[in-house]
């Protein structure tokens, strides 16, 4: 008999699969957990796609990434164990940001878009709406996740001081959006609460939306708060607010008037 959580998915209704699995979830369940990692499989590999769009077409046009080498690293061939390490150290690791290191490993989409280019890709400066022109040096919080072994050496420095000033474990996802613009860390870094089993809370502290990206301000795809400041979003709605725009969700409104314009139609719902 056909899994009807999978095949939700599989017909392409994939934000009801998910509210399916957060509606039903919990680690005892084993047919409802073995489900949640056959969708989160199915998703990654379409964020993969995603992914391998972005960059591709990130390099087509006058875009400098930070480490080219690092914006997409394919998962490590041990990355199984990893995660069995990781799991020793801190515990159970949610299932979707398994699935995105197994599928996808990591991403670093910092860097700078050129002012201007010879093919006129950045002179946007016609439109007929009133979107704000592009700005090639605002901070756009370019996505980054980092790969299984950043979480592993964060693991291994908190289980050396756990008996005493550490807090709870927080898997690290990617630097506050400052430091992806300059290098000065000036705020939280985006962190993922593993108590979610499911998918994984990602923590961050600007910006707000609701569920499935409608913008409350212009950047960071968050669509809670909780005492402390911290704002929070699933992971896998975290990476779908963050395709809407390209993989740089601080272009808000910017969008249509940037380099990025025609890419979101490229991109794989998930």
């Amino acid at each position: 008999m056909a899994d009807p959580i999978v095949a939700l998915y599989r017909s392409g209704k994939y934000a009801d699969a998910w509210e399916a699995l957060r509606e039903r979830f919990h680690p005892s369940e084993q047919d409802v957990v073995a489900s949640a990692h056959e969708v989160a499989r199915l998703t990654m590999k379409r964020v993969r796609r995603n992914v391998e769009t972005v960059t591709e077409h990130l390099g087509m046009i006058a875009y400098e990434f930070a480490s080219p080498r690092k914006a997409h690293l394919d998962p490590p061939r041990d990355v199984d164990a990893s995660i069995g390490r990781l799991e020793e150290l801190v515990g159970p690791v949610p299932i979707a940001v398994k699935a995105f290191w197994r599928q996808v490993g990591s991403v670093d989409l910092r860097g700078e878009f050129a002012e201007e280019s010879e093919d006129g890709l950045l002179q946007s400066d016609a439109s007929d709406d009133d979107s704000p022109r592009f700005d090639p040096y605002a901070n756009l919080d370019p996505l980054v996740v980092y790969p299984v072994s950043t979480a592993i050496d964060a693991a291994k420095r908190w289980r050396a001081k756990k008996d005493t000033e550490a807090g709870p474990f927080r898997i690290p996802l990617g630097p506050d959006a400052y430091h992806k613009a300059d290098g000065a860390a000036r705020g939280c870094p985006y962190l993922i609460d593993p108590t979610a089993l499911l998918d994984g809370l990602v923590i961050g502290d600007s910006g707000s939306w609701d569920e499935r990206g409608h913008a409350l301000a212009d950047s960071g795809p968050f669509v809670a708060d909780r005492a402390g400041g911290e704002r929070l979003s699933p992971f896998i709605d975290y990476l779908w607010m963050n395709f809407q725009y390209g993989g740089f969700p601080g272009l808000g409104k910017m969008l249509k008037r940037s380099p990025l314009a025609d890419l979101r139609g490229k991109l794989k719902a998930f």
